[in-house]
């Protein structure tokens, strides 16, 4: 008699469970001390983008530039082995959004690579770098700030925090939204009662500019709610 096996029955291993097979370099890709590592690397890249947008043209910008980026590939690539190719792009991987967040960052700076050494090239064989040259180059440039976001993916409580703040602001938008559209109502109320006032009313000037249109009347609002002093008003 046969006993039938998990295989027979189709059960399957989660592709992103830990099995021996993956060892070591599992261990380490996922360990704290990579991802601080990795973390102090962008921490330094965002802060050397700092000085670079302050201080262009300095020699040791570029070679700083390719040790980053160096890092980034093979950290790229490192995660890309460990979890397989499959693994790594699967929309049921967690860490989906991550993995196409980092490689989109990492291709473009592999791009803007290449279009620093094509421009190279260009002026040194005494040719004018096109315009649409530079503009996708310094477009490249500036999406390397994105960089610092890839912060919240190895430190996971600051992961946390940022989750946390952007439920934060939607919950105040949401008030800020109930706000204006309470001054809003009260602003259609006051300009239709005090905007259009009689010529020999002796506030007439100070009620037509305060609260002659809703808008007037809404900053008005706005001004007492931040700063009541009721003084101007007086005739």
């Amino acid at each position: 008699m046969t006993v039938a096996s998990d295989d027979d029955e189709g059960l399957e291993r989660d592709p992103f469970e830990y099995t021996p097979s993956r060892g070591r370099a599992q261990d380490v890709i996922e360990s704290r001390f990579f991802n601080i590592v990795i973390g102090a690397v962008i921490v330094a890249n965002a802060i050397v983008i700092g000085l670079e947008t302050d201080n262009e043209g300095f020699w040791l910008y570029p070679m700083l530039e390719d040790i980053f980026l160096g890092t980034f590939v093979v950290e790229l690539s490192a995660r890309i082995c460990v979890r397989g190719l499959c693994s790594f792009w699967s929309t049921s991987n967690p860490d989906f959004n991550w993995n196409l967040f980092d490689f989109v960052l990492v291709g473009i700076g592999v791009a803007d690579r290449g279009l620093v050494s094509l421009r190279a090239a260009q002026v040194s064989g005494s040719h004018h770098a096109s315009s649409s040259l530079f503009l996708v180059l310094r477009t490249f440039r500036l999406l390397r700030i994105l960089r610092i976001f890839r912060i919240f993916r190895v430190l996971k409580q600051m992961y946390l925090q940022a989750i946390s703040f952007a439920s934060a602001v939607g919950s105040v938008l949401g008030v800020g939204s109930l706000v204006l559209l309470i001054v809003y109502i009260c602003g259609i109320v006051i300009t239709r009662l005090y905007g259009n006032a009689e010529p020999d009313d002796p506030l007439a000037l100070v009620k037509q500019e305060y609260f002659g249109t809703v808008g007037a009347s809404m900053l008005t609002l706005f001004q007492l709610m931040a700063f009541p002093d009721m003084e101007r008003f007086q005739p």
